[in-house]
């Protein structure tokens, strides 16, 4: 039962520090942030890497693993200091998608490897991103500016050296138009 309880705070703390970074920045200054994972993973990650392979006490992990998160957060703010509206949002959703990506694909290593030495994982191919925008319905009239918006967020992306060096080409393409039925005449005897 005591594991169980310390399991159960643990989560508790884990979930509370997520809770004040929300707060912090959507609730007090207002900007959007969908990559709070991401920086959370970092930090994450950081600590597990020198509490477990470098055998670092736990007391010095968390603040490394706070300044790693710290460094990401500033990293994306370079990128990101001239965007408006929902722009951040969008830069910020893409590094805790690259952050995911990266963890689930190549694991620990991999993630190691990329925050230290990000030339060490380039690769000449470019990244392929298809980006679907409404043609028809309710979103019809926001295509263009959907287009717009991904090709200004890939372009931002490509200028600043790409994914792990690698650019993105983006591909848009339109939905379909709906097909709508027709109804069959009864059939006549």
């Amino acid at each position: 039962m005591t594991a169980y309880l310390i399991s159960m705070a643990t989560y508790v703390g884990f979930f509370m520090i997520l809770a004040l970074a929300l707060n912090l920045q959507w609730g007090m200054t207002g900007m959007v942030n969908f990559g709070i994972a991401g920086f959370y993973a970092l930090g994450a990650y950081t600590s597990g890497l020198l509490t477990t392979k470098a055998g670092w006490p736990v007391g010095l992990a968390m603040p490394m693993a706070a300044l790693t998160g710290m460094a990401a957060g500033a990293l994306v703010a370079l990128l990101s200091i001239r965007l408006r509206e929902d722009f951040l949002a969008v830069v910020t959703l893409g590094f805790g998608e690259i952050v995911r990506l990266i963890a689930l694909k190549g694991g620990v290593a991999t993630l190691a490897v990329a925050l230290a030495a990000p030339g060490i994982v380039r690769a000449a191919e470019t990244i392929n991103v298809g980006s679907l925008t409404p043609n028809t319905g309710g979103g019809g009239p926001f295509g263009p500016k959907i287009t717009a918006s991904h090709k200004r967020v890939a372009d931002l992306v490509n200028g600043q050296g790409g994914v792990l060096g690698r650019q993105i080409n983006l591909t848009p393409r339109r939905t379909p138009r709906p097909i709508r039925s027709r109804r069959c005449a009864p059939p006549t005897s």
